[in-house]
């Protein structure tokens, strides 16, 4: 019915927006808002808490020091402890098995660090059922044991690992088979002349550094990277939401 009642029932969830606060240690990210379980006569045992996460942290081989400060780890690691958190959550609410929904987990992820997030959720797997929402059809291919399709808002599908394939999902996913590509090379229109915006050389302290392009009227620009690239702060100053500090 709502997060609380979720909460309740040992439903746990992880963001693409991570919910880690930078400036606290991972214990304290692992437990905050419930150092209630850690009162003893008002006052709060840090040292059942070191010694809590110590323990969540090694029963999912989760390799990270709790007096860490979460400011000195990077991304996957910082999805890690959200996940330990729920698990740790569903055990305080007496689930009988920890459910984690995991919200598109692989998107600012490269494909090194995706590769390590499978292994550990194939290991976590062991503790807690686990809900992957995710558009990439290989990622679904690779790591689900079930798949259910959703299109329109409705249940299309729901197929076995042995079962599925990309094409498969595809299908289900646009409600017909594809053929071939679906955009044709030859009605695409051609880019002209016209220069629609330039940057050069701009720059902005912390965030980029000496970007330049040209985009011409007609042609697609992809901005990309990883969190923390400098992509989001760029598009903010082409938008005019910041101000550049150079170029």
């Amino acid at each position: 019915n709502n997060p609380q009642d979720a909460k309740k029932h040992g439903i746990g969830i992880v963001f693409q927006e991570q919910s880690i606060l930078k400036n606290m240690t991972v214990c304290e990210n692992l437990f905050l808002g419930q150092e209630k379980f850690f009162l003893n006569l008002g006052v709060l045992s840090q040292e059942r808490m070191l010694k809590e996460a110590s323990e969540i942290l090694a029963e999912l081989d989760i390799d990270i020091i709790p007096t860490r400060n979460a400011n000195t780890l990077n991304f996957i690691q910082r999805e890690m402890i959200e996940i330990a958190r729920n698990v740790w959550l569903a055990r305080k609410s007496n689930a009988r098995v920890p459910i984690i929904l995991l919200d598109e987990p692989t998107t600012a992820l490269e494909q090194n660090d995706i590769k390590f997030l499978f292994q550990k959720l194939n290991e976590i797997k062991k503790h807690t059922a686990i809900i992957f929402i995710s558009h990439r059809l290989e990622e679904i291919v690779t790591l689900c044991d079930r798949v259910y399709i959703l299109k329109d808002g409705k249940n299309v599908g729901c197929f076995n690992k042995d079962d599925i394939s990309e094409n498969l999902l595809r299908s289900k996913m646009v409600g017909k088979e594809l053929v071939g590509e679906f955009y044709q090379s030859s009605m695409q229109r051609k880019a002209g002349e016209k220069v629609v915006l330039e940057l050069k050389e701009c720059s902005k302290k912390h965030a980029f550094h000496d970007v330049s392009f040209r985009l011409k009227e007609g042609e697609i620009l992809s901005i990309c990277g990883t969190v923390g690239s400098g992509k989001e702060a760029l598009c903010k100053a082409i938008f005019g939401i910041t101000k550049f500090d150079s170029g």
